[in-house]
């Protein structure tokens, strides 16, 4: 049986989802040589590899509402959420 993820309330995502999504996540940076945060946030240069993305790209989302993914500011410096990346990759929830 599915857990709901706590970070996922109200979303329609499942715990079981989510562990598959990050566990791809990692595989992916394993592949590519990017090292996968303990925190849990890309910096934009990393999660511009991963999506295929410019880094000027991943900067204008954080300011655009319906961006595909939400940029936020941490210590002064844009990071990118895993659970968001895994989202824009695999489409899955």
């Amino acid at each position: 049986m599915s857990r709901v993820c706590p970070t996922c309330v109200g979303t329609g995502r499942v715990q079981d989802e989510a562990d598959a999504s990050l566990a791809r996540l990692r595989d992916l940076c394993r592949e590519r040589g990017i090292a996968y945060p303990l925190s849990g946030r890309f910096a934009l240069r990393d999660a511009a590899r991963l999506l295929g993305k410019s880094i000027r790209t991943i900067q204008g989302w954080a300011y655009r509402p319906n961006g595909p993914i939400r940029p936020t500011k941490i210590g002064g410096s844009l990071r990118v959420k895993a659970e968001d990346i895994a989202l824009a990759l695999f489409g899955e929830g």
